[in-house]
């Protein structure tokens, strides 16, 4: 009889098994491993080794462990990630000594200690294996929740595969899969990726105060190019999956505008060719087409648009609001990249390329038919290197995060910054003990991070390039910005009208609505727009789709504009997928779209004026923002702020300088006890009309092309103006009329 011969039969025989027939591969693994053991002299831990299999397989102590977990957390004793997942593997091995020494090192008193191994032990031999045949006679098919007997035979394989893996020190497996001697061998994974000076940390994160530079352009065309070639050089020398931040000083007078401006240029400014699966050009070429109705030239569609991934703009004001703030923009490089990343578990590098869980993110499945971690089904476990790269931070010690730090950042928009203070933010929230980082900043007390800080080295950068007017050339705006200013739908010839007073309420799409309303004739407009895909009633294929759509009704809305006059628009960049690269969840990313309708707006011929950020205080909903972990790489503040951007039809003179640093207003309170009793998904506080209509001379005309529940025009009517509301859904055209009978502000 073989090695291997008396494992399956141990095996069959512990487990009263009449037949087991095991995949070749997975005998010749084993093979492999007893036939290393033996020249190495290797001692094998085969006591207890089915029973733990079994436990870890099976994940038959999860309930017991997440209950003194529970028991615990009430105590106010609490564990990480880490720990959570070392007490499961004290429950799988019956070890309850070293569990005990733990609580008691965590701060449970001895006597409690007790209680709560005593309430929540672990199961023994006989309750294991028990608990196997049940499962094993009737696996049930997770996904239809219903018996499936084909489960039987690959769980008896994976956990067979788990045995032989716990008879084994793990530093022998590790050795093994990975070919390295025993004598180099790292026992943490995360030494061991970076041995070879793969995945290198040397430029693992960089922070930009424009503050800081040397003589930065004043001329906002030049400026914008120069910060255009520091971003394309910072994505061409940062390590990938790593954070780079842009603060914008409050004394920038375009800073909004620059703000916008660098945000589409970071997202988009890579135009080339790719052959990827969830890229197909065809299909997004056709559905733009035929939404559109117009022939647009399938080539314009052939080539994908990357850089960073937005994450967020945080608005710092020194002060409550009274002065202008500073922007810091957050960005991640996550660029594909289909280096061999080895199994976290068994070190194998007989891996396969699985999927991508997000945009540039590239995940790994084991293929070792004797990892420990394969599933029930017999498959390896799926990871990344951005899961590896959070594990690696729970795991650091010195890389957890003060809950006073993580209390102040817990919004996107704060009050009272000292200079600098984002700065320790950043590094503990974005880098790892011993990363290096490339910091442009009057700032150098930096010793207490923990970090190697080098200072950002932009002497040898070509500043001179015309980069920002390269990325203006590509087919990217062909897509969507020339289509929107050469091309106009064809006019609905079913529009229809209803009075209040001397005001219109202007029913059916707002592009063929508006032309009704004549030339220079509109003193001011305010809206808040359909988000994309944000409503049912708001729904489009992609993003280039809902430009083309916004853009043109923003052309009908320049055109009816007094000259001098004032668009208010409010806009949130919130989390969707924009369908012109990847169709399925992988796309899912933070909008841009604050960046898009600002500069769409301009090359129709708006001016940019200001943004006004609307701080909706605490947002409803308590949904985590660090998933519990007070780590690097887990913190994501909350979304606490819209853009109210305020742009002007050139001409008439009339320029003003009214517009507040911030408005302080929660959202309308519409669901109570779950249903929405105001009769709109999305209304917005009068607040924000407001700030437009209390600075018109009386009488004067408000146009809103989205006039939703008609607050607009409840505005208007309260400073003794006319209104023209566009509403397309009947539904709303009746409420804005019940609203403005009763005149009913919100």
């Amino acid at each position: 009889m073989t090695e291997i011969e008396g494992y399956i039969e141990e095996f069959k025989l512990y487990m009263s098994i009449s037949e087991l027939i095991l995949p070749e591969n997975m005998i010749r693994s084993c093979e492999r491993l007893f036939e290393e053991a033996i020249r190495e002299n290797i001692e094998l831990h085969r006591s207890g080794a089915i029973c733990r299999a079994i436990k870890k397989k099976l994940k038959l102590e999860a309930n017991s462990s997440k209950s003194l977990i529970d028991a615990c957390a009430v105590q106010k004793v609490f564990f990480n990630s880490l720990e959570k997942k070392r007490i499961l593997e004290w429950y799988c091995e019956s070890d309850m000594k070293s569990l005990y020494e733990n609580l008691i090192y965590k701060g449970v008193d001895t006597i409690q200690a007790q209680l709560f191994i005593s309430n929540y032990p672990c199961l023994s031999e006989s309750d294991t294996l028990d608990t196997f045949h049940k499962q094993c006679d009737n696996p049930i098919n997770k996904r239809t929740k219903k018996v499936d007997y084909g489960l039987k035979k690959p769980m008896i394989e994976a956990i067979f595969a788990s045995y032989i893996y716990e008879c084994f020190d793990e530093k022998f497996i590790h050795c093994v899969n990975s070919g390295v001697d025993l004598i180099n061998y790292k026992s943490e994974y995360w030494s061991h990726i970076h041995k070879n000076g793969s995945f290198s940390r040397e430029h693992a994160l960089t922070y930009i105060d424009l503050s800081a530079v040397k003589n930065l352009p004043t001329d906002y065309n030049q400026l914008r190019n120069f910060v255009s070639i520091f971003i394309k050089n910072i994505y061409l020398n940062q390590n990938n999956h790593t954070y780079a931040f842009i603060k914008i000083p409050s004394q920038l007078p375009s800073k909004w505008r620059l703000a916008n401006d660098i945000t589409l240029f970071s997202e988009k400014f890579i135009e080339r060719t790719e052959n990827i699966g969830y890229f197909k050009p065809e299909k997004i070429s056709q559905v733009t087409s035929n939404s559109l109705d117009l022939e647009l030239n399938p080539s314009l569609f052939d080539k994908v648009n990357e850089g960073f991934i937005y994450k967020d703009c945080f608005v710092l004001f020194e002060d409550n609001g009274a002065t202008e703030p500073s922007l810091l923009l957050s960005f991640r490089k996550d660029e594909r990249d289909e280096t061999k990343i080895p199994c976290p578990k068994c070190r194998s590098m007989s891996v396969q390329g699985n999927s991508y869980p997000s945009l540039g993110i590239k995940s790994w499945e084991c293929k070792n038919p004797l990892c420990e971690d394969r599933s029930m089904s017999n498959r390896g476990k799926r990871y990344s290197f951005e899961s590896l790269l959070k594990q690696k931070s729970i795991e650091c010690p010195d890389s957890q995060i003060s809950k006073k730090l993580l209390a102040r950042w817990k919004r996107d928009i704060i009050y009272d910054v000292t200079p600098g203070e984002e700065i320790e933010y950043i590094i503990r929230c974005h880098s790892l003990p011993s990363d290096t980082l490339h910091l442009l900043t009057e700032n150098t007390d930096f010793e207490k991070y923990g970090r190697r800080i080098k200072p950002f080295n932009y002497s040898d950068m070509n500043t001179t390039e015309s980069t920002w007017l390269e990325f203006e050339s590509s087919d990217f705006f062909k897509r969507w910005l020339n289509i929107a200013i050469d091309h106009s739908s064809h006019p609905d010839k079913n529009l229809s009208s209803r009075s209040y007073n001397n005001s219109r309420i202007l029913i059916g799409d707002s592009e063929s609505s508006l032309r009704l309303v004549s030339d220079n004739t509109v003193d001011a407009a305010v809206t808040s727009p359909p988000y994309y895909n944000a409503r049912d009633y708001s729904q489009y294929e992609n993003m280039y789709i809902y430009l083309v759509k916004m853009l043109r009704v923003a052309k009908e809305v320049l055109r009816t504009l007094k000259p001098g006059g004032y668009f208010s628009y409010n806009i949130f960049d919130y989390f969707d997928n924009e369908n012109i690269v990847a169709t399925s969840a992988l796309g899912q990313k933070r909008m841009i779209l604050s960046s898009y309708i600002q500069y769409g707006f301009e090359k129709l011929g708006f001016e940019y004026v200001t943004n006004v950020p609307w701080d909706k205080g605490e947002i409803e909903g308590k949904r985590a923002y660090n998933s519990g972990n007070n780590s690097p790489y887990y913190q994501s503040p909350l979304n606490c702020w819209e853009h109210i951007m305020i742009f002007r039809k050139p001409g008439g003179g009339n320029e003003t300088d009214f517009w507040p640093n911030v408005l302080k207003c929660g959202a309308v309170h519409k669901i109570i006890k779950g249903v929405n009793t105001f009769g709109h998904t999305a209304p917005f506080p009068m607040e924000i009309p407001d700030m437009i209509s209390t600075q018109l001379l009386e009488h004067s005309i408000v146009l809103d092309p989205f006039a939703g529940s008609g607050t607009t025009g409840l505005s208007a009517i309260t400073y003794n103006h006319d209104f023209i509301l566009c509403e397309a859904l009947a539904e709303y055209v009746e409420l804005i009329q019940t609203r403005l009978s009763l005149n009913k502000p919100i």
